[in-house]
């Protein structure tokens, strides 16, 4: 039975392979209708839900098109076929079903890693048509065929009438009912050319998402994301996204996009109105259950451009943005139970109150009962979970911020926490320091910002002791050795810009050198005697004449045009130098 079920198993998986093959020729050459169906037939194999009415062969949950495309070779040819697409000259429908086929071959991470820069250069350049409506102008340049009513033609449409209609779908309505099944378009109320788009740049964009088959991301993967991240920017991509509908979509590629890249941060700040469309819509007000998922997308996005961003905490500063933050703050600590969004409320209010002294402004105007809100989130979140740790201490970091250079303030927060003293605020920020720092996770900006505040906070108390509780308590021993080698790179003097000169060498005419003949090479060799006594038909004894030379008196100099002369005594063959008789230096 299990030989059976063997076989059965590795020939459907043959004869899957063989189907991905033959879709793919069928996509080199072809019209662009039957193109978009082999698209749409190997779209099909490699989405994760196998609907009925595929045509393709069974495929098992593990052994799905897009590991297929990845163990045969597939994945060069469908890629390539992408970087020669030629969007602008084919019809719409084509590249839809295309574009579609990308998508679901970029759900593994190991072939999004794949997608080379011409392919991606393309996928943008589709954006780019979509967004300037290309397919809609060229149908509505291309003329309609004129047709002439005649008395057959009258005949045919009455019978046509009568007959019964069949259902009939196109390749691209197909391609769209199959992307309707995922995740991410599911909600969306029409799903154009330009959502799928995005969501290829989703997945070509991640850098730490896990493989579908548990294979981890490849170490390179963080520079082939920054490439990408760039060539979205040069392209202007970015504009283009930030210019249609913030969807859920577009707002999660504008997150990835942005995650940990200051030059896109930068860019989406000065060069787009993404900031003044999310404070004048979604984030006005509180989230809904139907908006739940882009609120957070938008959160995400907001706390990517205010981190270290002057520009974008004075464009929020106008739109009066941290106030509408601290509203919805203040609207969800006492109900909401949801980690992720409380957690991002915070982050997002902290970087707007950090560095920009008209948010902080702004916050405390509408301060009725901000106080008391925060005062109950601190005593709401007082277990030792780890998650009452990172809110514990994001509050403690938000409300540090929030009073400085403000001494009214501060003395309110005093008086409102326990023993009118922020030892609670200095106890939740260690707190907050020590576990990021177990799970590896202390960056030297959070610790930088834990350790301001609590300087300030205990100037506040009147302590001005100059150790941090927080650094003595994450220092490890890597932080001692670099203290150490600190100090002794500190003590040790500089590094000269050339190397040290060696030392000239003595001169020939040194009194302390000896001339060049109080030395004599000597050869020395040895009488090799082959005694074979034991062969009865032979007997040979070689001798080897040894030369004798006699030590006569010293010899002159040799120049470089007279040869050296050279004694020779008995050795094993070696040269050796040896000192002359003392009675022959030079005096």
């Amino acid at each position: 039975m299990q030989t059976t079920a063997h076989l059965q198993h590795h020939g459907g998986s043959t004869t899957a392979g063989e189907q991905v093959e033959y879709l793919l020729q069928g996509l080199e050459g072809g019209t662009d209708a039957s193109c978009a169906a082999s698209a749409y037939t190997l779209a099909t194999m490699c989405s994760s839900h196998h609907p009925r009415q595929a045509t393709g062969p069974a495929v098992n949950g593990a052994m799905t098109g897009r590991f297929l495309l990845r163990a045969q070779g597939g994945l060069t040819d469908c890629v390539r076929l992408i970087e020669i697409l030629a969007p602008e000259s084919r019809d719409h429908a084509l590249v839809y079903c295309m574009m579609g086929l990308l998508y679901f071959v970029t759900l593994d991470r190991e072939n999004a890693d794949a997608v080379t820069t011409p392919a991606l250069r393309a996928v943008l350049h589709v954006l780019q048509l979509d967004d300037a409506k290309h397919w809609t102008l060229v149908a509505d340049a291309t003329p309609s065929p004129t047709t002439v009513v005649t008395p057959r033609a009258r005949m045919l449409v009455k019978k046509k009438k009568t007959t019964t209609k069949r259902a009939s779908t196109t390749p691209r309505d197909d391609m769209e009912a199959l992307l309707r099944l995922e995740p991410s378009f599911r909600t969306l109320p029409s799903l154009s050319l330009c959502e799928i788009v995005l969501g290829i740049l989703y997945n070509t964009l991640l850098d730490k998402a896990e493989s579908h088959f548990g294979v981890a991301a490849a170490p390179t993967a963080t520079r082939v994301v920054e490439t990408r991240k760039q060539l979205l920017r040069e392209e202007h991509g970015l504009d283009i996204i930030a210019r249609r509908g913030l969807s859920s979509v577009s707002l999660r590629v504008l997150d990835q996009a942005s995650y940990l890249d200051p030059l896109n941060q930068a860019y989406l700040v000065t060069h787009t109105a993404v900031l003044p469309t999310l404070f004048q819509g979604l984030l006005i007000a509180s989230p809904m259950a139907d908006d739940a998922e882009q609120y957070l997308c938008a959160l995400r996005l907001v706390i990517n451009l205010t981190h270290k961003n002057a520009d974008a905490c004075t464009i929020i500063a106008n739109l009066h943005g941290a106030r509408a933050l601290t509203t919805t703050f203040c609207s969800l600590v006492s109900t909401s139970s949801d980690f992720d969004l409380v957690l991002l409320l915070l982050s997002a209010l902290i970087n707007c109150v950090e560095l920009d002294a008209r948010n902080r402004a702004d916050v405390w105007s509408d301060s009725k009962h901000l106080v008391d809100h925060c005062m109950g989130f601190l005593t709401q979140h007082g277990t030792v979970s780890a998650e009452d740790v990172v809110l514990r201490g994001s509050m403690a970091l938000f409300l540090g911020c929030l009073v400085r250079d403000r001494p009214a303030d501060a003395n309110a927060v005093r008086q409102a926490l326990p023993n009118q003293s922020f030892s609670l605020l200095l106890a939740s920020l260690l707190a907050f320091a020590k576990l990021h720092a177990h799970i590896g996770a202390l960056t030297p900006e959070i610790l930088a910002t834990c350790v301001q505040v609590e300087t300030e906070l205990k100037r506040l108390e009147g302590d001005k002791t100059a150790l941090s509780a927080i650094q003595a308590a994450v220092a490890g021993p890597d932080a001692e050795v670099a203290a150490i080698y600190a100090k002794i790179a500190a003590a040790s003097p500089p590094r000269s810009a050339s190397p040290p000169k060696r030392p000239p060498r003595p001169s020939p005419t040194c009194p302390s050198t000896p001339p060049a003949d109080a030395f004599r090479l000597q050869v020395h060799r040895t009488v090799e005697v082959d005694d074979d006594s034991d062969d009865l038909s032979t007997s040979r004894n070689t001798h080897r004449r040894t030369p004798t030379v006699s030590i006569g008196q010293r010899r002159p100099t040799p120049s470089p045009k007279t040869p050296m002369p050279v004694l020779e005594q008995v050795d094993d063959g070696d040269f050796a130098v040896t000192d002359a008789d003392p009675a022959h230096r030079r005096p």
